[in-house]
């Protein structure tokens, strides 16, 4: 069983009837949510692969050179990733550019800067798209891009102050350990892989082994060590076994390219905003860390047919997650 492994599997019978292909799923932890089912009751639904370097060649991804500073935002149906390094005087700009399977090649790219015209990007590689730009001291960039099947679009990226910033590499890796220390955590997920194709979902986590998610207008789940339970809107509790799956643990798991891209305050709390690149999804985050607790209070991540946000909190509270009542709602 490979360990990279998948979330939001229910949310595939959540789109089933009406989104098709659409992929839906990301990472959760070390084990799957589907794992094995020895009862009679209905086993989870098949699952696509997740957005892994292990289904994509990874010598052939568009990433982002060693050193920059990365962004990523969607533009309808494509993922769309910055990363800019200081040249001097000059920026070098990559655009990333993925479709909802891969790469995505062919398309016209060009960078515009405030008060200056576009400048016309060459192929770097499939769905990769560079260009050296004048303007060091830019804060904006506009990514424009072009295809044969699709209208013209742009995606604009809010530069930090300094480019690439300050290394945050070990901003993330508190981050990390302070969110494997947690007991108890609560999480808000807005899942989407294009316009008109999104869930929203209310995870809980009981550390070591137990998790609940509730997914808007669709199933929902209870898992506690190798045992879990699914319920379908107007259908009753099934249970099956699985591995059991570690909790909390953050949704990345490896990380380059990370640096400060500033300071924000989320829900009144001062924050720590990172940027990074993780290349064994592969997949571009943005983190926000509360600087009094290390804690991550929302998070964005960026892949092929993956536009997430999250909302995480509250942290360590009175949760308890428990098997469902029989015959319960």
């Amino acid at each position: 069983m490979t360990k990279v492994k998948l979330r939001l599997l229910a949310a595939l019978g959540a789109f089933a009837a009406g989104v098709g292909a659409v992929v839906t799923v990301a990472l959760l932890a070390n084990s799957t949510l589907g794992g094995s089912s020895s009862s009679g009751s209905v086993a989870p639904p098949a699952v696509p692969p997740a957005p892994t370097a292990s289904g994509t060649d990874a010598a052939a991804f568009p990433s982002p050179p060693p050193g920059a500073l990365v962004l990523a935002g969607e533009d309808r149906d494509l993922a769309v990733g910055l990363a800019v390094t200081r040249r001097g005087s000059r920026l070098g700009l990559q655009a990333s550019v993925l479709g909802q399977d891969q790469p995505a090649p062919g398309l016209s790219v060009s960078f515009r800067l405030p008060g200056a015209g576009p400048v016309q990007a060459r192929s770097c590689g499939t769905g990769c798209y560079r260009a050296v730009v004048d303007g060091a001291a830019a804060r904006r960039v506009e990514v424009a891009i072009r295809g044969h099947d699709r209208p013209a679009s742009a995606v604009t990226f809010t530069l930090p102050a300094s480019v690439p910033g300050p290394p945050a590499a070990g901003l993330v890796r508190r981050a990390a350990a302070t969110w494997r220390s947690l007991r108890t955590l609560v999480d808000h997920d807005r899942l989407s892989s294009g316009p008109g194709a999104t869930i929203d979902t209310v995870w809980q986590f009981q550390a070591p082994y137990r998790l609940t998610y509730r997914i808007r207008n669709g199933p929902q789940a209870v898992a506690i060590g190798g045992r879990r339970w699914d319920k379908v809107v107007g259908g009753g509790w099934q249970e099956s076994t699985q591995d059991p799956i570690r909790q909390p643990i953050p949704l990345w798991q490896s990380v380059s390219d990370a640096h400060l891209l500033g300071s924000a305050i989320v829900r009144g709390k001062p924050t720590s905003e990172i940027g990074f690149f993780d290349p064994r999804i592969p997949a571009w985050f943005t983190i926000w860390v509360e600087k009094a607790t290390m804690r991550t209070l929302q998070l964005t991540m960026t892949a092929k047919a993956h536009f997430m946000h999250e909302v995480y909190g509250p942290f360590d509270s009175r949760l308890r997650i428990v098997p469902p009542r029989k015959g319960g709602a």
